[in-house]
């Protein structure tokens, strides 16, 4: 047993050594940020097919004006919510019912996630294309055991382009593409996804198939976090996630 723990010690030790290592970040970072979302008009509302009594908050995307938050007073869906498959089966229907809340149809999303916290519900849809995830676009529902929601909350986007989800780009071609951006000759991959890039410009959103990958170098010391182009190769997105230590060793 002395000797197991010994090993995972040392295991855990490796592994977290990065993290330890004192490093500075010379490498430009590549960042894509979204616009800050606004409080909702009361136009917004005059798609709904029936208007909450009472709105406690609303806001909206400044760029698509879709509903990125609305907390009010219960919206029905005609379902009760007791059990996790009575909870998606609300989630949907709300889908359905309040179409104008989501930038997206329902056949663009997947139910992603279902939890009950205290008696209430938390169902998230993820947004897809062709059954590919875009990235950071999911809507959260909190759902009453009478089935209503009662708080909205939305980071989907609505794409208003075509996208080739065949990608051209192998995932070993991306990750040699993130090594030679950070001057690394080696590394290692620790996570890799196809997904889809919502990119915003000046007056919508356009979506990228990207390789998502999770890449950790020693030389330079990194854990990067990168978004490439699965098409051209391009790094459309790079951030240096490593954790720093910093103080005074004394002893």
């Amino acid at each position: 047993m002395r000797y197991f723990f010994s090993a995972v010690v040392v295991f855990l030790f490796l592994n977290f050594s990065y993290a330890l290592l004192p490093h500075e970040q010379n490498v430009p970072q590549i960042k894509i940020n979204y616009p800050e979302p606004i409080n909702a008009p009361e136009d917004a509302f005059s798609d709904f097919f029936q208007k909450p009594q009472k709105i406690i908050s609303a806001k909206i995307d400044p760029i698509s004006h879709n509903f990125t938050l609305l907390v009010c007073s219960p919206l029905p869906t005609g379902v009760s919510a007791h059990t996790e498959g009575e909870a998606r089966r609300a989630a949907v229907e709300f889908a359905k019912k309040y179409g104008p809340l989501f930038p997206v149809s329902l056949e663009n999303m997947r139910i992603s996630r279902v939890e009950n916290i205290l008696g209430k519900w938390y169902v998230s849809l993820q947004q897809c294309v062709d059954d590919i995830d875009v990235l950071s676009a999911s809507a959260e529902l909190r759902i009453n055991s009478d089935g209503e929601i009662f708080l909205f909350r939305s980071t989907q986007k609505p794409i208003a382009n075509n996208i080739d989800t065949n990608p051209t780009i192998s995932i070993n071609e991306a990750y040699h593409s993130v090594l030679q951006y950070v001057g690394a000759s080696k590394g290692e991959m620790l996570e890799s996804h196809l997904n889809i890039a919502p990119i915003h410009k000046k007056d919508h959103y356009e979506g990228k198939l990207i390789w998502s990958l999770e890449v950790r170098t020693r030389n330079p010391l990194g854990l990067w976090i990168a978004w490439i182009d699965a098409h051209t190769g391009e790094i459309v997105r790079i951030l240096d996630e490593m954790p720093t230590v910093t103080g005074t060793v004394i002893g």
